[in-house]
């Protein structure tokens, strides 16, 4: 056998893996990718538009502390900076639970309607 032709049978030894598989099991393998393929894109989104809400967060930020008058005025808006932004940090990481979260749970139903 030479190099090209080891390659090639390499190169198919997956699909013919997948071919010996039953459809059933071929099918609960796709719907899984596809559960998790739309999760992915979904904490991408959600990564997303919160990093693009923090980034305008912060930019705001020398503008409020240029506009303060006194050393306790910037002191607050320095306190009511980090508030927000622990705040947000936190909501995030709760959404970020929750979609997955969920896609934990899809997961469980669509295993389970597979078994049945």
């Amino acid at each position: 056998m030479t190099k090209q032709d080891s390659k090639t049978q390499a190169d198919t030894s997956g699909f013919e893996a997948a071919a010996a598989m039953g459809q059933d099991s071929l099918q609960a393998m796709m719907r899984s990718c596809s559960t998790w393929m739309q999760t992915a894109a979904e904490l991408q989104t959600e990564t997303a538009r919160f990093v693009a809400e923090r980034v305008r967060k912060d930019m705001e930020m020398p503008a409020r502390i240029a506009a303060c008058g006194n050393p306790l005025d910037i002191y607050q808006e320095q306190m009511d900076f980090a508030s927000t932004m622990m705040s947000d940090y936190s909501d995030e990481g709760q959404k970020i639970v929750g979609i997955l979260s969920k896609a934990v749970e899809n997961g469980r139903a669509e295993a389970t309607a597979a078994r049945d």
